[in-house]
C-alpha cells in the first residue's frame, strides 16, 4: 500500500483539513482513514511551551472536526509530520449530472454574440477521450419564429445553428408553429436531435389516411418522452406546453391540451417503472405559475419530477422547493433582475432543492444545472443536490470581450446571411396603381397605401376597425405601377433598417429597397369605447400629426377640420361595417380595433388606448412584415400550393391540410387576400394589387367646404 508523506507546518495543516472536511461534507461520503503524526525537528519551530500547546491544540480541533464527518483511527498525535497509512470509503462517492440550458431564441443578427455563446456551449460537447460524465444541452422551445429572418426564410435560418449546438433534446415552443404543423415537421425534422411534447395532441383525424394526423396523436411528430443514459444513470426527459398556447399560438391545428400535471405525474411513474430511469426531467413551454403547478403535484413516489428546465417566459428564474413566487422578473423568490445584477453581477449561483429553471432570451443567458447523484449498494439512485449557475447576459459580463468566437458559427451565419439575400430580392407582387407612400402626404391625409395595409389588417383580424400609423411607412416615395416588369420584392416590403437588422448594413443598403413597413410591427386588438375612439381621432390630427401619429384607417370614416382649435377638429366619426353602411361612432359602445402595438402601449400620444381591454396582444400578435409576406406568398394565379425561390433554389410549401378550415391564422391571411388582392399576372402568376383613395378622410375649412 503506498505511503504518502507531508510536512507541513500547523497553519498549513489546517488549511488541508478544511478543506478535505469540506469535501468529506459536500459529497456526504464516510471515509476510513489511517494516519500518524510525527514530530518533524525544524530550526524555525518555537521553544515557548505556549506556543507549542496552542498548535497542538489546533491539530486536535483538526481531529475532532474531521471525526464528526469520517470513522477515523488515529494512531498518535505529534506535531508536524502526517503520515496516510490507508484511505478507503464505505459509501460511493457522488456523480455530478451537468445540463447546459437555454430557450426562446429568435434573432441571428448579432453573429458575435452568438458565436461567443456557441464557444461556452462547445463545453458541453461530447469528448470521447474523457471518462467523465459528458453534460447534455436542452432546449426549451421558440426558436423558428417569431424574427425578421423568420418572416424571410420561414425559420430555415436557425436549422444549421442548432445543428451546431449539439442540442441533446429540445422542447417545441408555441411560436414554433407559426408557420404551421408541416412546416414545423419539415424545420424539425432537418435537425440533428429529438423533439418532445407530451401533453398536446390533436383533436380530429386528418381526412387523407397516410397522414400522420390521428385523434390523439401527438402534435408536429413530437416524440412522447426520450431516454438518455449518462454514466450509469438512466433520465427521462418529457415535454410539457402551456395552457395558453391556443391564445397566443399561430397556425395551431386543432389540438387538445391535455393537463401538464397529470401527464407529467403518469409518465414519470412509467419512465421511472418501464423504463428503468432513475431521474425524470421536464422540459417544457409553460408560465412560470403553470411551472410550480406542475412541480408541486409531482414532489414524491415514481411519480415525481426532479427538474423542471422552462422557456416561454422571457427571464432568467430559479425556484427552490417551498418557492411560491410565480412572478418572472423574480430570479429568485422575492429578488427582482436588478436586485440580483447589483448583488452579484451577471452570475447567480443557487444550491439546493431547486425545481424550476428558466434560462433568459436571445443568446444572453444560460444556465448550468448541476445535479449531485449516487448510487448506493443496491444500486438505487439518490439525487443528493442541485447547483445551478445562471448567466443573466453574457454582453453585459466584464469577460464578454475576452470570450473567444467559435469560427463555425460564424461561417453558418454568413452562409444564412447569403441565403436572406437571395430570398429578399424574390419578386412577390405587382401593383397596377402607383402607391402613395410619401411621408408629407400619408402622414396628413389619406392614401392609397395607407387603405390597403389597413384594410389587410382589419380583414386578417376580422375586426370592425383597423389603425395604422403613419410613422410605420417609411419608403416616402410613389411606387411606380409595375405593369407586368419589375415586380415588387420581398425587400420592398420588408425596407433596408429591417434587413440590416438581420445582415450587415452595407449588404442591406446595397439591396435599395423601397421600405413600405420596416419596422416588423406587431398588430395587436383592443377593445375600445366610442369616446375613446373620438378622443385617439383627435390626437391622430393634433398640431403634432407630421412626428407619425397620423392615422390611416379601415371600418370608418371621419371628417375634420385643420382650422379648428386642437382637440376639437374631427367634426363627424362614422363606424362602417360594411362598404357604403354608415352608423355614428357611439361614444357608449365598444368597437374592436386592431393597431400596432406602440400607439396601442401609449406612445405617439395614445395615452388613451393603454386603459383598453386587449383581445390580442404582442405574444400572439402578427406583424406587418409577415402579414404582408404570408398574404403575397400564398396568393398565386390557379395554384393553392406556394412553390418559391427563397432557400437557395426551391421552398417547397405543402398544401395546407384538411384542417386548415379550423386554423385561425390561415383564415385571416385568406380574407386578407380578398381583401386586397384584385387579381394575377399572366404571365408570372404573382397578385397584383389596385388600391384606390375612397374618401375615408375628409378635411375641410371652417365654412365646410372640401381641402
Amino acid at each position: 500500500m503506498a505511503l504518502f508523506i507531508f510536512t507541513v507546518d500547523h497553519l498549513l495543516f489546517r488549511l488541508l483539513f478544511e478543506c478535505f472536511i469540506l469535501r468529506l461534507h459536500d459529497v456526504r461520503e464516510t471515509i476510513i482513514l489511517e494516519f500518524s503524526l510525527t514530530p518533524v525537528p525544524s530550526a524555525s519551530t518555537s521553544n515557548d511551551d505556549e506556543e507549542t500547546r496552542k498548535q497542538d491544540s489546533d491539530v486536535g480541533l483538526f481531529f475532532y472536526r474531521l471525526k464528526r464527518y469520517c470513522c477515523t483511527v488515529i494512531r498518535s498525535i505529534g506535531r508536524h509530520r502526517l503520515s496516510v497509512r490507508s484511505i478507503k470509503s464505505t459509501t460511493k462517492m457522488a456523480d455530478i449530472l451537468t445540463f447546459y440550458h437555454f430557450n426562446d431564441v429568435y434573432h441571428i443578427s448579432d453573429a458575435s454574440l452568438i458565436s461567443k455563446f456557441a464557444h461556452v456551449f462547445a463545453r458541453a460537447r461530447p469528448d470521447s477521450k474523457s471518462s467523465d460524465i459528458q453534460p447534455l444541452t436542452i432546449f426549451s422551445g421558440d426558436v423558428f419564429s417569431p424574427s425578421t429572418e423568420s418572416s424571410v426564410l420561414k425559420g430555415e435560418h436557425m436549422v444549421p445553428v442548432l445543428n451546431h449546438l449539439d442540442i441533446g433534446l429540445a422542447c417545441y415552443g408555441n411560436h414554433d408553429f407559426d408557420f404551421g404543423e408541416s412546416r414545423l415537421i419539415e424545420l424539425s425534422g432537418k435537425t440533428n436531435f429529438p423533439w418532445i411534447l407530451s401533453n398536446v395532441v390533436h383533436a380530429t383525424p386528418h381526412k387523407n389516411p397516410d397522414s400522420h394526423v390521428r385523434d390523439g396523436s401527438l402534435l408536429a411528430l413530437a416524440q412522447e418522452y426520450v431516454v438518455k443514459t449518462m454514466g450509469q444513470y438512466k433520465i427521462g426527459f418529457i415535454g410539457l406546453a402551456g395552457t395558453d398556447w391556443p391564445s397566443n399560438c399561430q397556425h395551431l391545428p386543432p389540438a387538445r391540451f391535455l393537463s401538464p400535471a397529470e401527464v407529467a405525474h403518469k409518465l414519470a411513474v412509467r419512465l421511472r417503472t418501464v423504463e428503468g430511469c432513475d431521474f425524470v426531467i421536464a422540459a417544457t413551454h409553460m408560465r412560470l405559475a403553470e411551472d410550480l403547478s406542475v412541480s408541486n403535484a409531482t414532489l414524491d413516489g415514481d411519480g415525481r419530477i426532479d427538474l423542471l428546465l422552462g422557456g416561454h417566459d422571457h427571464d432568467v428564474v430559479c425556484r427552490i422547493l417551498g418557492d411560491t413566487d410565480d412572478n418572472p422578473g423574480a430570479i429568485l423568490q422575492g429578488i427582482t433582475d436588478s436586485a440580483a445584477r447589483i448583488r452579484n453581477g451577471e452570475i447567480v449561483h443557487v444550491e439546493g432543492n431547486v425545481r424550476v429553471v428558466k434560462s433568459g432570451t436571445d443568446w444572453r443567458s444560460y444556465s448550468v444545472v448541476q445535479l449531485k447523484v449516487r448510487k448506493g449498494g443496491d444500486s438505487k439512485a439518490q439525487l443528493d443536490n442541485i447547483e445551478v449557475t445562471q448567466y443573466l447576459d453574457l454582453t453585459r459580463m466584464q469577460t464578454y470581450p475576452k470570450i473567444p468566437k467559435c469560427s463555425k458559427t460564424l461561417s453558418i451565419l454568413g452562409s444564412v446571411q447569403n441565403q436572406i439575400m437571395d430570398a429578399v430580392r424574390h419578386p412577390l407582387l405587382h401593383t397596377c396603381v402607383p402607391l402613395d407612400g410619401r411621408s408629407a402626404i400619408i402622414r396628413s391625409q389619406e392614401t392609397n397605401l395607407g387603405n390597403m395595409l389597413a384594410d389587410a389588417v382589419r380583414a386578417f383580424y376580422d375586426t370592425d376597425i383597423a389603425f395604422i400609423n403613419s410613422g410605420g411607412v417609411r419608403c416616402d416615395r410613389i411606387i411606380a405601377e409595375t405593369n407586368g416588369n419589375n415586380a415588387l420584392k420581398v425587400k420592398d416590403i420588408i425596407g433596408e433598417n429591417c434587413i440590416s437588422s438581420i445582415i450587415s448594413i452595407t449588404m442591406a443598403h446595397n439591396l435599395q429597397c423601397t421600405d413600405i413597413m420596416p419596422f416588423d410591427n406587431a398588430f395587436v386588438v383592443k377593445r375600445v369605447g366610442g369616446a375613446t375612439l373620438l378622443s385617439a381621432l383627435e390626437n391622430s390630427v393634433s398640431d403634432s400629426h407630421t412626428d407619425g401619429r397620423f392615422l390611416q384607417v379601415s371600418g370608418m370614416r371621419f371628417k375634420a377640420s385643420w382650422q379648428r382649435p386642437e382637440g376639437s377638429r374631427v367634426l363627424e366619426a362614422f363606424f362602417e361595417p360594411k362598404a357604403g353602411e354608415l352608423e355614428e361612432i357611439n361614444p357608449g359602445r365598444t368597437y374592436t380595433v386592431a393597431m400596432v402595438s406602440f400607439i396601442a402601449t401609449g406612445f405617439d400620444g395614445y395615452d388613451c388606448f393603454k386603459a383598453e381591454e386587449t383581445l390580442v396582444d404582442a405574444e400572439s400578435a402578427m406583424t406587418d412584415t409577415s402579414l404582408m409576406l404570408q398574404i403575397f406568398r400564398h396568393s398565386r394565379k390557379s395554384n393553392s400550393v406556394e412553390s418559391r425561390v427563397t432557400n437557395n433554389a426551391e421552398e417547397n410549401v405543402e398544401a395546407r391540410s384538411d384542417a386548415a378550415g379550423d386554423d385561425k391564422t390561415e383564415m385571416g391571411v385568406k380574407r386578407a387576400m380578398e381583401a386586397i388582392i384584385t387579381g394575377y399576372d399572366d404571365i408570372d402568376g404573382l397578385p397584383i394589387v389596385s388600391p384606390a383613395i375612397d374618401n375615408r378622410l375628409t378635411f375641410v375649412s371652417t365654412t365646410g367646404v372640401d381641402l
